[in-house]
């Protein structure tokens, strides 16, 4: 993680110390060993130079932090009470690090590796990753589209993550809701949980203007009413505008429902997956349980309940199972069926669900064992059972060289090798 440059010097920070005296007396690339303790002041770190934690103790930057070097910045195990941004063409690495705050990123290039990031991650026109990274503010990253910028988040959780013209890779992560536009995005073994208050319209992944390849997923959401109310809902696990791409080995989740009160006006939707124009999509090997229930003494409502609603941009529906209160809508399934999923609390497979061995046939979906596809998030080549929590790195570049989802797709997206090693 340090550099390795035969001139670089150690020099040993004290609590006592000045620290940004002692940083605009290093040297690029010297290694900053700081002492235990806080440091006051706003820093700015203009030169490459790395930070690192001397002892077991907290060493707690109490004013603002502002990197805007022309060389790599990397702190390990340091601790932030206010902003810490990014300008130009810095490139920083954080690692075992906590940032009571927010991190803001204007171009340049970010790694955040097994650290918290309490307040709001934005990053513009940046490159961005994060590995096991926690963040409970927000995720924003927008980018120029056209521009090949890089979004990689993996073994990650966060709220909200919000991403634009990016060319993205999220493998892994849990958020609540994703929302995605004008990228090239890789979507693999996320889970997505939103439960919805009364009233609105809300998707657990939302993308507009994409080319998504979306596999081995799991999606949950649901909305209950449970009080005299006009109540107006809508949900959506994928909700796709302007899309094309690949939805595969997926498991959907989605429940409204509403009980008690006689003066109720209940408008009730539920869908696994919705399109609205653009295409080619392919829709195969998903799981979705698509349900709306109401139980009322009287009022006046309206509830449907799809498992997919579309048009002709679903080139193919094929080879999925349904467990949903209408059906399919506008769409025409082949090799498809429908009813109960059979699946266990945590969304894989009970031992005789009829889910197994029953999704796509061809060689290219195969389960990891050889086997025939799975329908839902367990099947297909690409499930890792343990990669929201492995310690081992993951694989980046997943998509077998002979699979080809659609004409001219690239099937993977290339993540430098120091990003994978050891997160």
């Amino acid at each position: 993680m340090l550099p390795n440059h035969a001139w670089a010097a150690t020099n040993i920070v004290l609590s006592t110390d000045d620290l940004q005296q002692q940083i605009d007396a290093a040297a690029p690339g010297d290694v900053m060993v700081i002492q235990s303790g806080a440091y006051s002041g706003n820093i700015s770190i203009t030169k490459p130079l790395s930070f690192v934690r001397s002892g077991t103790n907290v060493v707690q930057w109490l004013g603002t932090a502002s990197i805007n070097s022309t060389g790599k910045v990397t702190m390990v195990q340091m601790n932030f009470s206010l902003a810490v941004t990014v300008v130009g063409g810095a490139e920083l690495l954080i690692q075992d690090s906590i940032l009571n705050t927010t991190l803001n990123v204007t171009g340049g290039k970010v790694t955040v590796k097994r650290s918290n990031v309490a307040g709001r991650l934005d990053v513009a026109s940046g490159e961005f990753t994060g590995l096991r990274m926690t963040n409970a503010g927000g995720v924003y990253a927008v980018a120029t589209v056209g521009t090949g910028r890089q979004f990689v988040m993996a073994q990650s959780s966060a709220d909200y993550v919000s991403i634009t013209g990016y060319k993205s890779w999220l493998a892994y992560n849990t958020f609540r809701q994703l929302y995605q536009l004008d990228c090239n995005t890789l979507i693999v073994g996320n889970k997505g949980t939103f439960t919805q208050t009364p009233n609105g319209a809300h998707s657990v992944l939302d993308a507009q203007n994409c080319t998504i390849r979306a596999y081995n997923n799991v999606l949950v959401t649901s909305a209950t009413s449970q009080s005299s109310v006009v109540w107006s809902v809508s949900i959506y696990g994928f909700r796709l505008t302007s899309c094309n791409g690949e939805i595969a080995n997926n498991t959907i989740w989605c429940s409204v429902s509403a009980y008690d009160g006689w003066w109720e006006s209940v408008l009730m939707y539920a869908r696994g997956i919705q399109s609205f124009g653009g295409g080619p999509i392919l829709v195969k090997g998903n799981a979705i349980y698509a349900i709306s229930s109401r139980s009322l003494a009287g009022g006046a409502d309206y509830q449907s309940a799809y498992a997919v609603v579309g048009g002709p941009e679903i080139a193919e529906l094929s080879y999925c199972r349904f467990e949903t209160t209408h059906g399919v809508n506008g769409v025409t399934p082949y090799q498809c069926s429908f009813g109960g999923l059979g699946l266990n609390g945590d969304y894989t497979p009970a031992f005789n669900s009829p889910c197994i061995d029953a999704g796509p046939p061809e060689a290219s979906f195969k389960d990891r064992d050889g086997t025939r596809n799975d329908i839902g998030f367990t099947g297909g080549p690409l499930y890792q059972p343990n990669g929201a929590t492995t310690s081992n790195p993951l694989l980046f570049l997943l998509m077998p060289a002979q699979r080809q989802v659609w004409k001219n797709a690239q099937p993977t997206l290339d993540v430098e090798t120091t990003a994978t090693a050891g997160h």
